[in-house]
């Protein structure tokens, strides 16, 4: 069963494009994309049709001012666009009141599913009894780190 979608979006700079079909418009748009990650062949041809430069970088952030951090090449516009998941933009742009925002319609679209192997199924209960002991003041500790305050 599929828990979310994974909206892969261009992000691009506030006010850099008149109009969102301007983007399009670019004979070799700059696009940022993960190193890290591996996308989906559909987000791969579609990059390829609009003819993108590519431009790689890792996208693991230590913490949420590195988001902050993440989103400056646009306003340096060393790219042009980044391929992001919109999710964890949007909570970017809102806590970094980042002046960033999104192409009208995603880029790629795919559903997200969580689950394990069965033949996992003596790993999963192993790691399931672990984590029944971690202490909830320490779980709140991580949330508050990774989350922040306001969860």
């Amino acid at each position: 069963m599929s828990f979310t979608t994974w909206l892969l979006s261009l992000a691009v700079k506030q006010g850099r494009f008149s109009n969102p079909d301007d983007f399009y418009q670019l004979a070799a748009p700059r696009v940022m994309i993960s190193e890290d990650y591996s996308y989906p062949e559909a987000a791969v041809q579609g990059l390829k049709k609009i003819n993108a430069a590519i431009v790689k970088r890792s996208f693991y952030e230590q913490n949420h001012d590195d988001g902050k951090e993440f989103f400056s090449v646009l306003n340096n516009n060393r790219v042009d666009a980044v391929l992001v998941d919109k999710v964890w933009a949007l909570e970017m742009i809102r806590r970094h009141q980042l002046e960033v925002t999104f192409l009208p319609r995603p880029f790629h679209a795919e559903l997200q599913f969580m689950g394990y192997n069965i033949a996992n199924q003596a790993m999963a209960k192993r790691i399931e009894s672990l984590l029944e002991k971690v202490p909830e003041k320490r779980i709140k500790a991580i949330e508050i780190k990774y989350l922040g305050d306001d969860f």
